[in-house]
């Protein structure tokens, strides 16, 4: 294929890859919100039969039911911004790419202002660090991120 068609190319497999990210991201994002409404109105309905039972086994029995309601619908909602999270981060990474391509082009241009012996180890370089961000890009996008430790009590101090 000719360049221009790689670059088309690209450009199409990346505006597919833009679609599909915001639309896991919005998905994510109401899901999320849909639950922490469930798990507020679990909470409120709770409240109110709590208020309207007399014996003290029937509010019991509310308690247990919201607080069980109210986790459920918390891990819920913690899972779906997590998700949303995460395909954040994947439209970050669409966004980086071409600032990165801009850096790389640049060097490029500037290292043929360069004397001939002097453009063949940069341009080695730039070959190198293009090789070595796409490792990284790859690698940072198959790994999960990580989760910071909960802290000590005597780190706290």
């Amino acid at each position: 294929m000719e360049l221009a068609s790689l670059v088309n190319f690209n450009r199409v497999l990346l505006d597919r890859y833009h679609g599909i990210a915001t639309e896991q991201a919005t998905k994510a994002y109401r899901s999320s919100q849909v639950a922490m409404a469930v798990g507020l109105a679990i909470l409120v309905a709770a409240v109110l039969a709590g208020w309207n039972f007399q014996g003290s086994a029937d509010r019991i029995f509310v308690g247990s039911a919201a607080a069980i309601g109210t986790a459920f619908t918390a891990y819920l909602s913690r899972t779906y911004m997590q998700t949303y999270e995460r395909a954040l981060q994947q439209l970050n990474q669409f966004f980086n790419q071409p600032v990165l391509n801009g850096y790389f082009l640049t060097a490029e241009r500037m290292s043929e202002q360069l004397p001939a012996e002097r453009r063949a180890a940069i341009l080695e370089r730039i070959i190198d660090d293009v090789l070595e961000s796409g490792k990284e890009m790859h690698l940072a996008s198959t790994s999960t991120p990580a989760v910071p430790a909960p802290r000590s009590a005597a780190g706290r101090a």
